[in-house]
């Protein structure tokens, strides 16, 4: 069933306050974002929705470019946690502070963050083990390899109970 405007207008909001969320979350003590100097060019809330009311974009295309802004953010997030686990952390941290929910809950995580848990081989944190615990209930994990399923498993394992991260 198609969206009408509104809800394309109303999605667009729902996700560009994500993206903003994470973005904020991520300023660094310079005042500078590090998603800046990736070639990412990001028009702001309002201009944005300013071309949707000019005719010069629908909304479904400013929906889909906030997506595929939250999409590189969470590309960059599962660098920083390969790379920088206390900045990413910090940055998750700040988010779930802010919003009540983990950012992985309201961006949908990449495939890319579980390869990064596994290969880590423990939880960062108790959203890193709902992420894992969800995709050992889904169908990728189906697919995946039975070491992959069996590393996971022991990951969880470990966590403690009271959710912190297994020593």
């Amino acid at each position: 069933m198609k969206r009408t405007q509104e809800e394309m207008i109303a999605e667009f909001h729902r996700l560009y306050t994500i993206f903003e969320t994470i973005e904020d979350c991520l300023h660094n003590q310079d005042g500078e974002y590090w998603t800046t100097g990736f070639g990412r060019l990001i028009h702001s809330r309002a201009a944005q929705l300013e071309r949707v009311v000019k005719g010069e974009f629908p909304p479904g295309e400013i929906v889909l470019g906030t997506l595929q802004a939250i999409n590189s953010t969470s590309a960059e997030l599962v660098r920083l946690l390969r790379d920088d686990p206390a900045t990413a952390g910090r940055a998750l941290a700040a988010y779930r502070d802010r919003t009540g929910r983990d950012y992985w809950q309201d961006a949908k995580p990449p495939k890319a963050l579980i390869k990064v848990i596994l290969q880590r081989g423990r939880l960062l944190d108790e959203a890193e083990g709902r992420l894992l615990a969800d995709w050992l209930a889904g169908a990728a994990a189906a697919r995946a390899k039975p070491a992959e399923v069996t590393l996971a498993r022991d990951i969880l394992a470990r966590f403690g109970a009271a959710g912190e991260p297994a020593k």
